[in-house]
């Protein structure tokens, strides 16, 4: 196989340069014309080859340029190609002859494939012609055959452009050669030489192959910034020499732009889709220098008697001189030719595409002839004009990666404060150095009403509260010399009510100048009502508006210390209402709530001054007398209470008639500490029960029978576990989004072998006081958690379940230890346990509270506070102990769909949790009313016996697992 180059000039040069060469003589003669020259030359020049070479096949188009002993940007070189032994078939296809490109690829395929068809060199229309479509054919009928080629390049202001063949000259289609032989060896390799330069772009409208914007902008007026002007102008005049790159994963690729418009679109020649990220392309004078590296590397232990070289035109136009280096050192090598395309053809691995800007090079051989390894190495090597073009290109690159980074890093940061500017829940703004607002989220006009253009460009100081104004100003001037302010404020909303919130003012800072301020203002209004509802809620029964417990307690410690002092005697009433049972069951808790209002506040009409009422719980009341030196004056008020109590009630109606027992202890001669008061004055009003009900007690030391009725069961309690008298019931808890049962709580009952069933009320005192409690609690903790592996062993993954602790259990040393024992005992993940406390519990001992606290959440165990608004209702403790459920008690859900303080409170207790992040969970829930507004209020969770009652064990396989919530 040998190749012979020559400038085609007249008739005689070539006739003679054939004679010379022997090429009449040729068997096997592939003739590639390159040329710059007019239609009628060329006409010329194809009839003289066809008469004296009558068995060679020719093929060609016109070119950018050619290489001939150098690169040749005008006339015509004709590369002669002699082959011993592969055989050479050539055709052309026309349009309009054919209907479409692709039936031009199958034409060619079924007229030049052989079953040993190495490779088909093509040439092609590339304005006027799909050539993407003839490939696509030839990859699905012969995919393993090497393709190589290009499109021709349009020629001079008309942009003529034509193709040749044995069949003469064609303005519109592709010429064809299959080179096909058992002993031919061909390969087919591919390099780009080009990288990105600047910053990305966004395509942001498109259609199909021609771009409209990048960043919004028109494309020509992007190239023009970059590049400048008379680049662009001198760009637009053929194919750019600065190519879109196209990023794609983790890959850059050059694609060819065909036209520049007047509108300042471009069209390219592969679709790219709105959102890609683009960037301009520059030749990379380093790959370009390393091409022949590349070369190299691909021949080496390759059999290679001749190159056939297609190159992108662009290459020579941006690197003329290291172009010319690149192709003197391969010719030095080994006998090369080719031109420079408009779009290079190319296959690798059975997938055919047009390259853009590459450099192809398709190696042939006959026999098995290398290039000696020496012969690399005496390569030239680059002058240093291209070593300071080197240089320049990679400052060019080295600059676009610093660009590329810095973008990239901007663009993130952008994108992180405008997700955390829009979407906060708190309104965020910023303000000039006169207070003057330059910016605000949408969470301002759905806190305060005001749209985005009603706040920007008016005075901060316009929307606050008067009394706030030089406080205020007094903030934004420390703020502006660099020190951050935390403060409240109250502005005003659109309608003329006052909003609370807590703002933080952190000062802009640009080039260590402060040039306004970036605030934060959390509205806060809610969360004091709330706080201003459970402060009331904490001393406070939500029913009858009386003193609570916490709140009697504190005035009984007063007036005993007084009394201690004094040497005065002070008394306490424990007031009952008699069968009030059954009038809440009979009427319901509505009513029952209805009459204990009703009697609270005909007993508060009874009461002095310096006296004082209080709920205690249920259907229980406390009287606190700080001054009782007259026995006769306590009896009497007893009495009257008594009486006012008797007062009728109408309901629906009818009339009602209660009565009450009362029972009282005197300080210091019944006892001298307020509990035992307590105690004493409960078991006086249990004798006025005994006795006949409506009737006054005072205590007497031989009420202490009563003691040896609660010795009696003590003694049996200590023994009810190993009879098996104590069972553990279980009441499921229900989420309020799905519906579905995902807890139960533990509840103990006692079956007594003679009395039967004892309430927890009873027993549980007793077992608290004589230290039982810490075994029946640990005994209810491991049959709770055993029963709930048990279940989730039979497929119940999902359920939790709740234990209450009580006090003493809770404060002893070795408490976290024997959860910790439990848990391992019975399998059960400590996600799966919810240890439930009182108020009161936790605020025993507060430090020991907490670590404890903190110690079960390590392990996983969550923690519920139980009967919340019954105790304490502490504020502080919501804050500070990592809690995770908070349990309404059931006496503020009973009257949820009458009463609205009720309603309020509650409605502030889920407010508070939401702000403090901890679930709520309602219990009693009893009617279908009170699940309703528990939704709407948005409680997370639910229980009672509109549910389902506490059950045995073995009932739970038969419960409902999902309910219908409202």
């Amino acid at each position: 196989m040998k190749t012979y180059t020559t400038m085609y000039r007249n008739k005689k040069q070539i006739i003679e340069f054939i004679e010379k060469n022997e090429l009449s003589t040729q068997n096997h003669l592939l003739i590639q014309v390159f040329t710059k020259e007019g239609k009628v030359r060329m006409s010329r020049l194809h009839s003289l080859l066809s008469m004296i070479l009558p068995r060679a096949v020719i093929i060609g188009a016109t070119i950018e340029a050619s290489f001939n002993r150098e690169i040749k940007q005008s006339g015509t070189v004709l590369s002669f190609t002699v082959f011993e032994r592969t055989r050479i078939e050539g055709t052309a296809v026309r349009l309009p002859n054919h209907k479409n490109a692709y039936d031009c690829g199958l034409e060619i395929g079924r007229r030049l494939v052989e079953k040993d068809t190495k490779a088909i060199i093509l040439f092609g229309s590339s304005h006027t012609f799909d050539s993407r479509s003839v490939l696509d054919a030839l990859e699905i009928q012969c995919p393993d055959v090497l393709i190589a080629g290009g499109n021709a390049v349009p020629l001079g202001p008309e942009q003529q452009e034509f193709l040749l063949s044995d069949e003469g000259l064609i303005d519109v289609g592709m010429v064809a050669v299959s080179l096909s032989g058992e002993e031919l060896s061909a390969s087919l390799h591919a390099c780009t030489e080009w990288s990105t330069a600047g910053r990305p772009f966004i395509v942001t409208q498109v259609d199909d192959r021609r771009i409209l914007t990048l960043d919004h902008k028109p494309v020509t007026e992007i190239y023009e910034k970059y590049l400048g002007k008379k680049m662009l102008d001198n760009i637009e005049s053929a194919e750019s020499s600065f190519p879109l790159m196209v990023k794609q994963g983790h890959v850059t690729k050059p694609v060819m732009i065909k036209d520049f418009h007047e509108d300042g679109s471009i069209t390219v020649i592969d679709p790219i889709e709105k959102g890609t990220t683009v960037y301009i392309g520059c030749g990379d004078a380093s790959i370009f220098l390393n091409t022949f590296n590349f070369i190299s590397d691909r021949l080496k232990g390759v059999p290679v008697e001749g190159l056939f070289m297609y190159s992108c035109l662009s290459r020579l136009r941006f690197f003329k001189k290291g172009i010319e280096h690149e192709m003197n050192t391969i010719k030095n090598l080994i006998p090369t030719t080719g031109a420079f395309t408009a779009g290079e053809y190319y296959q690798e691995e059975g997938k055919n595409e047009v390259l853009s800007y590459a450099l192809t090079f398709l190696a042939l051989a006959e026999s098995e002839a290398y290039i000696d390894e020496d012969d690399f190495k005496r390569a030239t090597n680059a002058s240093s004009e291209i070593k300071e073009i080197l240089a320049l290109s990679q400052l060019i690159k080295a600059s676009t990666e610093d660009l590329e980074e810095l973008h990239h890093s901007l663009k993130e940061s952008e994108q992180r404060y405008k997700s955390l500017f829009e979407h906060n829940p708190d309104i965020v703004y910023s303000v000039d150095r006169k207070g003057t607002i330059t910016s605000v989220n949408s969470t301002t006009e759905k806190i305060l009403g005001f749209t985005t253009d009603e706040v920007i460009g008016k005075s901060a100081v316009e929307f606050l509260h008067e009394e706030d104004l030089n406080r205020v100003h007094e903030y934004f001037r420390l703020a502006m010399n660099n020190q951050p302010q935390h403060f409240t404020a109250v502005i005003q909303h659109k309608n003329g009510q006052n909003v609370l919130f807590e703002v933080a003012n952190m000062p802009i800072i640009v080039n260590d100048d402060v040039v306004g301020i970036y605030g934060v203002a959390k509205n806060r209004t809610d969360q004091i009502l709330a706080e201003e509802k459970i402060t009331q809620l904490a001393y406070h029964d939500s029913l009858t508006g009386l003193p609570n417990r916490l709140f009697f307690h504190e005035r009984l410690k007063h007036a005993i210390d007084v009394a201690t002092h004094t040497k005065g005697l002070v008394a306490v009433m424990v007031v009952d209402l008699d069968e009030f049972k059954l009038i809440n069951d009979s009427l319901g808790h509505q009513a029952g709530d209805r009459i204990l209002k009703h009697v609270a506040k005909n007993m508060n009409g009874m009461i002095s001054d310096d006296q004082f009422l209080a709920r205690f719980a249920a259907d229980e009341f406390l009287v606190l007398v700080p001054h009782a030196d007259d026995l006769e004056s306590i009896t009497a008020l007893a009495h009257n209470l008594l009486s006012v109590i008797k007062k009728p009630v109408f309901l629906k109606g009818k009339e009602y008639v209660l009565s009450g027992s009362i029972g009282i202890s005197l300080y210091p001669n019944d006892a001298v500490d307020d509990e035992k008061l307590l105690k004493h004055a409960n078991l006086a009003m249990h004798r006025a029960k005994l006795i006949g009900r409506n009737s006054v007690q005072l205590f007497t030391d031989d009420m202490n029978d009563q003691i040896n009725e609660r010795l009696e069961l003590e003694n049996h309690l200590r023994k009810a576990a190993q009879l098996d008298e104590l069972e553990v019931y279980y009441q499921p808890q229900i989420c309020m989004k799905t519906g579905e049962v995902f807890a139960f709580e533990a509840l103990i009952r006692w079956k007594h072998t003679k009395r039967g069933m004892i309430p927890p009320n009873i027993f549980i005192p007793i077992a608290e006081e004589t230290g039982l409690i810490n075994e029946i609690g640990y005994w209810v903790l491991e049959e709770a958690c055993s029963q709930t592996r048990k279940w989730h062993d039979s497929g119940m993954e999902d359920i939790s379940i709740c234990v209450n602790v009580s006090g003493k259990q809770f404060q002893r040393v070795d408490f976290i230890d024997e959860v910790k024992t439990c848990l391992q005992n019975t399998g059960l993940q400590p996600s799966n346990l919810h240890i439930e406390l009182t108020e009161s519990i936790m605020l025993e001992d507060v430090d020991h509270s907490l670590w404890i606290i903190n110690q079960l959440r390590a392990l996983g165990v969550k923690i519920s506070v139980d009967d919340f608004g019954t105790g304490y209702s502490s504020l502080s403790y919501l804050r500070d102990f990592p809690i995770d459920i908070l349990k309404i008690d059931q006496s503020f859900i009973r009257n949820l769909e009458e009463y609205n303080s009720d309603a309020a409170i509650v409605r502030a207790i889920i407010t508070m949790c939401e702000g403090l992040n901890v679930t709520v969970l309602a219990e009693g829930v009893e009617t279908k009313e009170q699940l309703t507004t528990l939704k709407k209020f948005g409680c997370n969770q639910i229980q009672g016996y509109y549910i389902s009652r506490p059950v045995e064990a073995e009932a739970i396989k038969s419960l409902n697992r999902k309910y219908s919530i409202v």
